[in-house]
């Protein structure tokens, strides 16, 4: 416990540390732009209809974040939390797995990762999204091996909020199934209740899947990107 207490310790310094001196980049400008809307319903209208490939529910939340503070050091500090909450959820998950010696230094590589440090600094989704995602995953391995109701529920719960924060989501639901169809004889008696949590995460999702339909046409039909001929050495197109 004191091993973990001095990891997270790390991981707060590194993501609070003059967390408010750095100018926003674009894509923050655009974040406060999405969460200055005088409303949650107006908040998620905006970015749903006014931005393609975004999806609503960090701006959402982060909207009702800012209405303890607007600093930049208050906002920040949602992402920070998120980059936090990730170093225990990553211990947690390997522990479960493994054993606390590999927990630890999955934690401690977490906390000191340039690349999660700079997600947890930055006004994006990015820490959000990463820690419901490795909570969905902690969650649906303990679905396999337990069978247990509040394990169900957690997993419907934080798969949904993945998914509703970010498309990557679905590639770690796709690696899931395709783990549950190599592993279908070590998990027999799990599969039946884990079908009953991807049907109700299906459900979920059906309100937002229309954004989805219309985001991947926009991305199959080219609209928005510049199209860089790729060459290398006699190759090219």
């Amino acid at each position: 416990a004191v091993a973990l207490l001095c990891l997270v310790m790390l991981g707060v310094f590194l993501r609070f540390y003059n967390i408010d001196k750095h100018c926003l980049s674009n894509d923050g400008v655009l974040t406060l732009r999405m969460i200055s809307a005088s409303n949650v319903a107006e908040v998620w209208n905006n970015v749903t209809e006014e931005f393609p490939a975004d999806l609503p529910l960090f701006y959402a939340v982060l909207h009702l974040w800012g209405l303890f503070d607007h600093s930049l050091f208050w906002l920040r500090g949602f992402s920070a939390v998120c980059g936090i909450l990730l170093i225990v959820t990553a211990y947690k998950f390997v522990q479960y797995l493994f054993d606390r010696k590999t927990a630890l230094f999955t934690a401690y590589f977490v906390a000191i990762s340039p690349l999660l440090v700079l997600y947890s600094r930055v006004l994006r989704y990015y820490s959000f999204n990463s820690l419901f995602t490795l909570l969905s995953l902690y969650f649906f391995i303990k679905l396999l091996d337990d069978r247990r109701t509040a394990d169900c529920l957690l997993y419907i719960f934080t798969a949904a909020v993945s998914i509703y924060a970010n498309y990557s989501a679905f590639l770690f639901i796709f690696a899931q199934i395709v783990f549950v169809i190599i592993c279908h004889r070590k998990y027999a008696r799990s599969l039946k209740i884990w079908a009953i949590c991807l049907a109700a995460i299906f459900v979920l999702w059906l309100p937002i899947s229309r954004y989805f339909i219309r985001d991947f046409g926009v991305l199959l039909s080219g609209e928005g990107f510049k199209h860089v001929p790729l060459k290398f050495g006699w190759l090219g197109n």
